[in-house]
C-alpha cells in the first residue's frame, strides 16, 4: 500500500504486446459517452484524457 504518489511504483507495461482496442459506452454524470479503450487503460486515464474531466484525481497507481 502506498502513502504518497512518490512512494507508488509506476505500473509496468508490456510494449511488445499488440494493443487491442474496444468501443465501450460509459455513462458519466448522466451523459452517455462512446469511448475507445485498450484493455490496459486505467479508467481514471480514460476519464481524464478522452472525456476531459481533469478534476478526476489519481490516487495510488498500485492496487
Amino acid at each position: 500500500m502506498c502513502d504518497t504518489h512518490e512512494s507508488c511504483p509506476a505500473p509496468e507495461k508490456d510494449e511488445t504486446r499488440q494493443r487491442v482496442y474496444q468501443k465501450k459506452e460509459l455513462t458519466v454524470n448522466g451523459l452517455k459517452q462512446m469511448i475507445i479503450v485498450d484493455g490496459e487503460d486505467r479508467l481514471v486515464d480514460v476519464i481524464r484524457s478522452q472525456l476531459g474531466l481533469t478534476g478526476t484525481k489519481v490516487g495510488c497507481r498500485a492496487g
